[in-house]
């Protein structure tokens, strides 16, 4: 059911989808593009609490995370993050203290206005 609302949104929301998508515990993402942008639609999984990152990302508003540039009832269209590198590779290779750095300067690019 998750490919087949994610093949609907990507046809909505002009979006062409790479071949693979991902399935993963809190939900179901594919990569693709839409004109030159790389983006990603997003469908958690309604049980999980990924379902609040839509709120989250749209009060950062690009501040710090991804731009929101489309969502739905469940559903999100998202601008990819290139190059992309999570940080628990840095964690992994002993680097805590790089990592810390970068959510510390995350947390103060955040917005400081409340959430609506």
């Amino acid at each position: 059911m998750p490919r087949d609302d994610l093949r609907r949104l990507a046809r909505l929301w002009g979006v062409v989808l790479e071949d693979s998508v991902l399935e993963t515990p809190t939900g179901c993402v594919a990569f693709g593009r839409r004109g030159e942008d790389c983006v990603v639609l997003k469908i958690p999984r309604p049980e999980n609490d990924e379902t609040h990152s839509l709120a989250a990302l749209l009060h950062f508003a690009g501040s710090g995370a991804v731009r929101v540039l489309e969502h739905g009832p469940g559903a999100m269209l998202l601008e990819r993050a290139i190059p992309g590198r999570p940080l628990t590779d840095l964690v992994i290779a002993s680097c805590d203290d790089e990592a810390t750095g970068i959510i510390c300067d995350l947390i103060a690019a955040a917005p400081t206005r409340p959430p609506r």
